[in-house]
């Protein structure tokens, strides 16, 4: 029986992800971002902490995309006695997700395909892309860049070379 605050376990984890796919209406998909504890209001953990009151429930959150639609969602579920309810579904914008390792991925792969980059890649005598590596840092938000494709998330990649294997 997992403390209040323990991580989610990795049944739990795979309970959340069951219940929002089984609350999806008609063909509707989501992606998940992230899977985490959603933790207790602190006046119920004091409670169960100093034995006056009962364990809380354990809740999860869910942050997760619409394919196709690219919306994001906060989805709040219920995971006690190793049932998942869906008790919240809440639609944001003016948002973005924590940056995935399908983002990192596609980057790197934009990044070795650029002229601009496979130019300046020759220019320093690096010409097999295959050894181009990007590591791309979320560096803000400015409504002034593709906000309608992107949502205006800025990202700053760091650009190097395995000249290790030469």
């Amino acid at each position: 029986m997992p403390h209040p605050l323990d991580p989610l376990l990795p049944s739990e984890i795979s309970l959340v992800a069951r219940s929002v796919n089984a609350s999806l209406k008609g063909d509707k998909k989501v992606s998940f971002n992230t899977i985490t504890l959603l933790e207790p209001p602190k006046e119920a953990l004091q409670r169960f902490v100093f034995g006056k009151g009962p364990k809380p429930p354990r809740k999860a959150e869910a942050i997760v995309i619409g394919v196709g639609s690219g919306q994001i969602s906060e989805v709040i579920v219920s995971i006690e006695g190793g049932r998942g309810k869906v008790e919240g579904w809440k639609d944001v914008s003016g948002v973005q997700p924590t940056i995935t390792l399908e983002d990192l991925t596609a980057t790197e792969e934009i990044v070795r395909k650029d002229p601009g980059v496979i130019e300046q890649c020759k220019l320093s005598g690096a010409t097999d892309m295959t050894k181009v590596y990007c590591d791309p840092w979320t560096i803000g938000y400015d409504e002034r860049w593709c906000v309608s494709t992107c949502g205006g998330e800025l990202i700053k990649g760091d650009i190097r070379y395995d000249f290790s294997k030469l």
